[in-house]
């Protein structure tokens, strides 16, 4: 199923009750971390799981909804973002991308007014639904924005002050990704 293009909804029927083992592996699926070629090899394609909605997590309900986007490079570099950067805040991958990338990277976490809108959500349950994606999705870039520019003030043109710096850390690291980059 993880590299399956045709499968859009997968009804479990009378198998509707999943333990959140079971959730984690449709997450694996849809957006499977370990690196960045495993993310961009995932389902992009899997667009709505019938199960349990409360006990689903937020991440999957995201990833599946990302995928309704036609542009499947799109949701693949968008999967690869959400990931290392958004919801886990890889900071050493953060500081390793090229200075005339870092617009883009950033670019690409801050994008959250594309989400598309699938034909069951015109009734008022599913607008409701991608609303409060919409709003989640925000909340979420807004958070990985956040800790991407608390742990790394050189991306602002903030400088760090060297006496502070000399003592090692995250911010001797930032002062160090700095003075490269200049």
């Amino acid at each position: 199923m993880a590299h399956s293009g045709r499968l859009k909804t997968l009804s479990l029927g009378r198998n509707w009750i999943i333990t959140s083992a079971g959730y984690e592996a449709f997450l694996r699926t849809v957006c499977n971390s370990p690196g960045i070629d495993d993310i961009m090899s995932s389902n992009h394609a899997l667009q709505r799981l019938e199960g349990d909605p409360p006990k689903m997590p937020k991440a999957l309900t995201h990833y599946l909804h990302l995928n309704k986007t036609r542009n499947k490079s799109h949701v693949a570099g968008q999967k690869v973002v959400l990931h290392h950067f958004v919801y886990t805040c890889n900071i050493e991958l953060f500081e390793g991308i090229p200075g005339s990338l870092l617009p883009n990277v950033l670019a690409m976490i801050g994008e959250h007014e594309k989400r598309p809108s699938g034909k069951n959500e015109r009734t008022d349950a599913g607008a409701a639904r991608h609303n409060e994606l919409v709003r989640y999705d925000y909340q979420v870039r807004f958070r990985g924005l956040h800790r991407i520019v608390r742990r790394c003030p050189w991306i602002c043109g903030r400088t760090v002050d060297t006496a502070k710096a000399s003592g090692g850390g995250a911010a001797a690291e930032s002062a160090a990704k700095r003075a490269r980059l200049s």
